[in-house]
């Protein structure tokens, strides 16, 4: 069974080293027996001097091998957050194409085709916002996710324009590049639906 944390290091440590170690304390004993006349009797406490630093020749290896084995492990950790931090940041998906659909009721709509991306899925809602040259996302709007094509790309139909941003959806419609390529498509939730599905409905007049 394994066990985890310094225990599974301190372990796996010893497991590493214990042939070495062996090796070492059997080579140790047979240098003091081999420093000592045949004749002549080891004393107990040489033995016991000898045990005793093989011993702690063992356990500092021990500590050694599991320091180094704990931060290489500590690294690998580190290095697969650090990609998958950069794998949710690639997520986002780029905006490839925009242009206004009439519908079969005669309602013309905007949908902006996106990049395949694991992020979204049909019928989610969404928000678009495009990054200035000061770098600020500025919200442009809302709508929802439309179509998931076969090819995995997305269909995102923007529903709800906000006040002053005609300019930048003129420009989507005229696939301006700069302009799709500053263009963010985020899942959306807003505070007041999210508040609403988890402390229930609020009376405006209390």
């Amino acid at each position: 069974m394994k066990t985890n944390g310094i225990s599974s290091a301190l372990w796996n440590a010893f497991i590493s080293v214990n042939g070495v170690a062996v090796g070492l304390i059997g080579l140790a004993i047979a240098l003091v027996a081999w420093a000592w006349k045949p004749e002549t009797e080891i004393k107990l406490s040489i033995a016991i001097a000898v045990t005793i630093l093989s011993g702690l020749a063992l356990l500092f290896a021990i500590l050694t091998k599991a320091l180094i084995d704990t931060n290489k492990e500590l690294n690998n950790t580190t290095q697969n957050l650090i990609e998958t931090i950069k794998n949710q940041k690639q997520q986002i998906p780029r905006a490839i194409l925009c242009k206004k659909i009439e519908t079969t009721k005669g309602v013309h709509q905007t949908i902006i085709l996106l990049e395949a991306s694991d992020l979204f899925l049909g019928g989610m809602a969404v928000s678009f916002s495009y990054v200035d040259q000061d770098g600020f996302e500025r919200l442009i709007g809302h709508g929802y996710i439309s179509v998931i094509q076969d090819d995995k790309r997305i269909q995102a139909t923007l529903t709800n324009l906000l006040p002053g941003q005609d300019d930048i959806a003129n420009k989507l419609l005229q696939n301006n590049r700069q302009t799709l390529d500053t263009l963010r498509t985020k899942p959306y939730l807003s505070h007041p639906f999210l508040t609403q599905i988890t402390q229930g409905p609020t009376n405006a007049n209390t």
